[in-house]
Order: structure tokens, then sequence, then C-alpha cells
């Protein structure tokens, strides 16, 4: 052992040096691996392992290059959440996509296999959506159907208001009800004729817009809050998705439908409703991961409130509307 001041050799465990009176420490500088008296190895850097040992570094991934604290699984350090339910925790748990700057276009190109395969399987569309973290085909598919259901209803309107118009006009007289006579009374007739039609397509659209939402709500509040899966924009926007594609394929063939009669317009949309529900209850099952037969309570109670929310709700805001 050599004195760190002046270098002087000294006697193994000397507490001064003999030529500089320096104050030497209990461990003093020790040759290269040479261990400190009660001081444990460290295995992999240590003595015999490390720098002088001669096997040379221990791989950072093998037990030995690690103390003991480390041979903790990473887990244990950064704790996930709770897990999700059987049936979505696989949806969840996928690589997250980061977002491409074409994610709308390519929204828009997948739309119509989305379209076509929502029919087929709901469940495979939703695993797809939650995948690639898709949140631009749910307000695309909103503002397609409420268009489809702004002009459909419009059109509807428009066929059957002049006919109603003349009907009432040869009962009680034009007179009596304050329409003008003549060619400028006649376009002036058809000029509100356009406009109630307009007014009647604005109000479908708004209550279509309540008739997509409450039942969304519904679902999201029985998934969240009863069976405690844990809420995600990606889930709410894929469920928004699905149960919204078979009221925009009502819609579609609606406006096909009122060529023939209006009536068509009226079992479609009831049509379009029942497929949605249906699709409701199949996205439950398939969130929570329950078998289909111990979802049956849940699903009727599901539609139920769906339907009784929906029908006081329109009801309240087309009575707020007509009072106005």
């Amino acid at each position: 052992m050599n004195c760190p001041k002046c270098g002087s050799l000294l006697p193994q465990g000397a507490p001064f040096c003999t030529v500089c009176n320096e104050p030497i420490g209990t461990t003093g500088h020790m040759a290269y691996g040479q261990q400190a008296q009660g001081v444990p190895p460290v295995q992999g850097y240590g003595a015999g392992q490390g720098y002088g040992g001669g096997q040379g570094y221990s791989h950072p991934g093998q037990e030995q290059g690690y103390p003991n604290a480390y041979q903790q699984s990473y887990t244990q350090y950064n704790p996930q959440a709770q897990p999700y339910t059987q049936g979505y925790g696989g949806y969840y748990g996928a690589q997250p996509r980061r977002k491409e700057p074409g994610a709308f276009l390519n929204a828009i190109r997948l739309l119509p296999a989305m379209f076509v395969n929502s029919f087929r399987d709901p469940g495979a569309v939703l695993q797809g959506m939650m995948e690639r973290k898709d949140f631009y085909t749910a307000p695309l598919v909103a503002g397609i159907a409420l268009l489809l259901t702004f002009l459909s209803c419009m059109m509807l309107a428009n066929s059957i208001l002049p006919g109603l118009a003349m009907g009432i006009s040869m009962l009680s007289g034009l007179g009596s009800l304050g329409l003008p006579i003549g060619a400028a009374g006649l376009d002036n007739a058809r000029a509100a004729i356009i406009n109630l039609s307009v007014s009647v397509g604005g109000m479908a659209a708004l209550y279509q817009l309540f008739a997509m939402a409450i039942p969304l709500a519904v679902m999201m509040v029985y998934l969240c809050a009863v069976s405690k899966v844990r809420f995600s924009w990606e889930l709410l926007c894929a469920c928004f998705t699905i149960t919204t594609l078979p009221t925009v394929a009502a819609e579609l063939l609606a406006l096909v439908g009122l060529l023939v009669h209006p009536l068509f317009l009226l079992l479609l949309t009831v049509l379009g409703m029942v497929t949605s529900f249906v699709f409701m209850g199949n996205l439950l099952s398939r969130v929570v991961g329950k078998p289909e037969n111990a979802m049956v309570l849940p699903r009727i109670l599901c539609i139920c409130l769906s339907i009784l929310f929906t029908v006081v709700l329109i009801s309240l805001i087309g009575g707020t509307l007509i009072a106005v």
C-alpha cells in the first residue's frame, strides 16, 4: 500500500504515513481488482468477472450482469392500469400506431370495406378500428348519415306537401289559407313548400343525431360503469361507427325507395334502427367478453333504455320547436 500524498511504501493497515504523517483511510488505495474487507462482491462487474477478472463485461440482459435489485421484471417498475376484460383486452393491447398524414384519406378509402364487413362481422370491424386508432371514420359516417337523412326527409316532404296543400285548399278555399291566387301566388307557394321541406329535413337530421347518440351513450355507460371497461376514445369512435352504418344503409335505400312510394322511408328507417340495435348487442358481447346467453338481459335492457330515452328527448325537443 502506498501513501496517497507522498507515495511512500507503507505496511498493510498503517493508519498514518511514516514519512509525511498523512492519515490513511481504512480502505486506502487498493490494487486493481482488490476488494475491501467486509464489502461483498457484486457479480458481473466485480472481482473475477469485471474489469480485472478476465471474463470481460457481462451482458446487460443476463442475470449475472446486475445486482439482485435489477433482476425484477419491468412490469414491477412500470405497473399497468387495470387490464381490460376478456374480449376487449386483445384489441387495446395491440401495438399503437402513429398517425399517418393521410389518415383521413385512408379512412375514406377503407369505408366501403368497413360498410360491407360490418354486416358480416361487427366485432372484426371493431378490432380493426381499435388497432389502427381510427378517429376519422366516426365523424365521417355521422356526417353521411345526417346528410342522407336530411335529403330523404326533404324529398319526402317536397313530394307530400304539394298534394296536401292542394287538398286542403280544395276543402277550405285558398282565401281562408291566406295563399295568393295567380302565377305569382303559385311561385310563392312553391317557395314556401321548398322552405318547409328544408325545415322538415333539418328537424329530421336533428332527430337522427339524437337517435344515434343516445344508444351510444347507453352502451358506453353499461360498458364503463357496469362492466368496468376502461373508457377510451378509440372504443367510443368504433362503437359509434358500427352502430351508425346500418342507418347509412337504410337512408341510401330510402332515397331509392322514395321513387316507388313514400312509405318505404318509414319502413327502411325502422329496419335500420333494428339492425343498429342488433349490432349494439353484438358489440356488447364482444367488448365484455361474455357468452351470448349471458348477455341476453343486458342487451334487452340497453335497447329498451335507448328507445325510451330517444323517444322522450325527441318529444321534448319537437314540442319545444313547435311551440317556438
